[in-house]
């Protein structure tokens, strides 16, 4: 699951660059889709983590946000909560930055309607 890994141990920089290095080596969709034990997707993990580009690269390559994870959580469910914990933390030092600031309104609605096109996904947005 070297998706999985990119995007919950590399910085958003690395990530998206290792992503696309996948991507070129011939990881199509069904290596966008591949689920982890508790069925979360590489999608899942960046959108609760606030990585909006990633969030974006991975809906454009053809990640489905239908998917549930074992709980019952798409990935629009997780970001929601992941904003709501960057919220809910310690504001950073005068001058410092957060690692990641929750995603961006227009990615959480774009996540939102790639989970409710009746149950289908649209496809990448370019060819795999």
């Amino acid at each position: 699951m070297p998706l999985h890994l990119a995007v919950t141990h590399l910085n958003e920089d690395k990530a998206l660059e290792m992503l696309k290095l996948l991507h070129r080596e011939g990881a199509g969709l069904d290596t966008v889709n591949v689920t982890s034990v508790d069925r979360r997707t590489a999608l899942h993990y960046a959108a609760f983590q606030g990585r909006s580009r990633l969030v974006s690269w991975l809906l454009d390559a053809g990640a489905r946000g239908d998917l549930k994870t074992s709980n019952g959580l798409t990935a629009s469910g997780l970001a929601v909560l992941g904003n709501a914990e960057h919220e809910m933390a310690p504001r950073p030092a005068p001058g410092s930055k957060r690692a990641t600031q929750g995603l961006s309104k227009k990615v959480l609605r774009r996540l939102r309607d790639a989970e409710f096109r009746e149950g289908k996904p649209a496809g990448p947005r370019f060819a795999v």
